[in-house]
């Protein structure tokens, strides 16, 4: 199997993200990392191919113009409406998704001319665009659930090809989020508090403990622990954990 070196994964990543304009999905820059790009997935809408972060930059040619994988469905929308002058196209199942709408949304891989993408208006779900209908259907409420339902062909890489750095940075991103796009604007937080949400949640200050690194610690400890065979150590961690969460800070040495 390919070998991706750690600092060209993140370089990559961060790029389609300045591209986007948009934090990718944590569950996609996981997946991205642990080498989700060199395999194949099958589940009912087909069997797809999910490039890699520098690939999803490459540009690909749709009718006569030339843009990055990862936002061509924005041309397709173009085509679509010159040629039938609609603004609209079906979902499968009922309704319609606009073509403003499409033009915004993320491929993610591809099946046969089908394109497999994430829609950043509907916090992210998985849906396939049908080349030739031309037709959309919704697939999973996220990246995540889209992955629990599928089946790889090729054998998933151990767990701790993850590289620990690119996993901190996950860690950090979803808590950052959880923070800005859900506590501050309910006012439950203030925005230069951190939550966490590991075992319950308690908002913690950044600089008392360092609270963020040391989850970041613990659970790129138990990601790459055997939940067999390291079962008790698994436990262990997850107590700490539960101890950081309840207490506001590490637990007496």
């Amino acid at each position: 199997m390919e070998r991706i070196r750690t600092d060209e994964i993140v370089r990559h990543l961060e790029m389609l993200e300045q591209l986007l304009k948009q934090p990718l999905p944590v569950e996609l820059k996981v997946f991205h990392a642990g080498g989700g790009s060199l395999l194949r997935f099958e589940n009912d809408s087909g069997e797809w191919c999910f490039p890699s972060p520098r690939r999803l930059l490459e540009k690909v040619q749709v009718g006569r113009t030339s843009i990055p994988y990862v936002r061509q469905l924005e041309c397709f929308a173009a085509l679509i409406q010159t040629r039938v002058d609609v603004h609209s196209i079906p979902i499968e199942g009922g309704g319609d998704m606009s073509l403003l709408r499409l033009r915004q949304v993320w491929a993610i891989a591809d099946s046969g001319g089908d394109i497999l993408f994430l829609d950043p208006d509907s916090n992210f779900s998985v849906w396939v665009f049908y080349h030739d209908a031309p037709s959309v259907a919704r697939n999973a409420s996220n990246f995540y659930e889209w992955l629990m339902s599928a089946t790889p062909h090729a054998p998933a890489p151990p767990t701790q090809h993850v590289p620990r750095d690119v996993l901190r940075i996950c860690i950090e991103d979803a808590l950052r989020d959880y923070i800005r796009h859900v506590l501050v604007p309910r006012a439950l937080v203030n925005p230069g508090e951190f939550l966490t949400t590991i075992a319950g949640h308690t908002v913690l200050n950044r600089d008392e403990g360092k609270i963020v690194d040391k989850l970041a610690d613990l659970i790129v400890s138990i990601h790459e622990l055997d939940p067999q065979r390291d079962r008790q150590r698994r436990d262990a961690l997850f107590d700490e954990i539960a101890r950081l969460a309840s207490a506001g800070g590490p637990s007496p040495s």
